[in-house]
């Protein structure tokens, strides 16, 4: 009897372990709804025209997140159709990009379907000079 209680522990053990393995429904992460860009899709060999930007295409309920380098330019929204922005914030991060100290990061909502634009102005320009300091992203929001 006691050579069959060690394998009786070894199968409880195993239906245990099991047991609680298969008790559990795993999920997946959260697919992200952001969608995020940067000056890599305004300046060339990406676009054949500095400072307009590959068009691009996000659902009607995604975040378009626009993410550029400064410091010590600066960026702000000059103008803006068919998004919303949503929330700005500036965030350090040095030797990044050469010339840079900083990120700056805009969120924006899509408002409704069709083709949506947002222009960013860089003061004083440094990334976007080719274009006099401004990028225009042009998004089809479906």
């Amino acid at each position: 009897m006691s050579a069959a209680r060690p394998w009786l522990m070894l199968v409880a053990t195993a239906a245990g372990v099991v047991g609680l393995a298969g008790s559990g429904e795993s999920q997946a992460p959260p697919i992200s709804k952001a969608y995020i860009f940067s000056q890599a899709i305004c300046l060339p060999p990406a676009t054949s025209t500095p400072g307009v930007c590959v068009a691009q295409t996000v659902p009607r309920q995604s975040t378009v997140q626009i993410q550029l380098p400064g410091t010590p330019s600066r960026w702000k929204v000059v103008a803006q159709d068919g998004v919303k922005l949503k929330r700005m914030k500036v965030i350090p991060d040095p030797l990044r990009i050469a010339g840079t100290s900083e990120i700056y990061i805009f969120d924006f909502g899509p408002t409704r379907r069709g083709t949506g634009r947002i222009t960013m102005q860089e003061s004083p320009p440094f990334l976007a000079k080719q274009s006099k300091g401004r990028f225009t992203y042009t998004v089809t929001i479906e």
